[in-house]
């Protein structure tokens, strides 16, 4: 009992930690941050106070817009076809 107590108070006390989601424009970054009710910081980042990556990988394809985790370390290239690169 007493370890339960423990782990409800210090759930209580322990500020949640937030997410900083990073998308490739931001008009979608905007979308988003309405759609998961989190904060727009006016460029292409959205923070969240849960990163609950079901609901931004739906919100994203909604939108046809990737993303990453701030500090991620992830290439984002689109495809190219021949002809374009001619």
């Amino acid at each position: 009992m007493k370890n339960i107590i423990s782990i409800v108070w210090n759930n209580w006390l322990k500020p949640h930690k937030e997410s900083v989601l990073l998308f490739d424009s931001t008009a979608a970054a905007s979308e988003i941050a309405l759609m998961l009710n989190g904060e727009w910081d006016g460029c292409n980042g959205v923070i969240v106070a849960s990163g609950d990556e079901v609901a931004v990988n739906t919100a994203a394809k909604l939108l046809e817009a990737t993303w990453c985790y701030q500090g991620a370390s992830k290439a984002v290239l689109g495809r190219v076809t021949t002809e374009r690169l001619m």
